[in-house]
């Protein structure tokens, strides 16, 4: 082979692994997208930031998680927490649908 074939073949090379990069790269962020717009990871990212939430409040570690749903009369994202030994709940509020990183509403303090 000559020297010239050998820069040609090594160039296709490159070629085909930089389009297999792209493709993979597109196929992420077409995952990460449908599954954003879905609510299955905002919904997970609400949990997250309730739980943060909670945890900080002085009697956050007693209660547990009962489930989470999003309510398009309020526009957010509700959790609801539970305490075991005498069962309160507790219900925090987190906006946006598709940023859900704000707690505007926490049922222990009303108002």
């Amino acid at each position: 082979m000559k020297v010239g074939e050998d820069l040609k073949d090594k160039d296709k090379v490159n070629k085909t692994k930089n389009k297999n990069k792209v493709i993979i790269i597109t196929a992420l962020l077409i995952a990460f997208l449908l599954l954003w717009f879905s609510d299955i990871l905002p919904l997970k990212v609400a949990d997250a930031i309730s739980i943060s939430y909670i945890s900080k409040q002085n009697d956050g570690r007693e209660y547990s998680v009962i489930g989470s749903d999003y309510s398009p009369a309020h526009d957010c994202y509700f959790v609801y927490f539970s305490k075991s030994e005498n069962s309160k709940q507790r219900n925090i509020g987190i906006y946006y649908r598709f940023l859900p990183f704000d707690v505007y509403f926490d049922s222990y303090y009303p108002g």
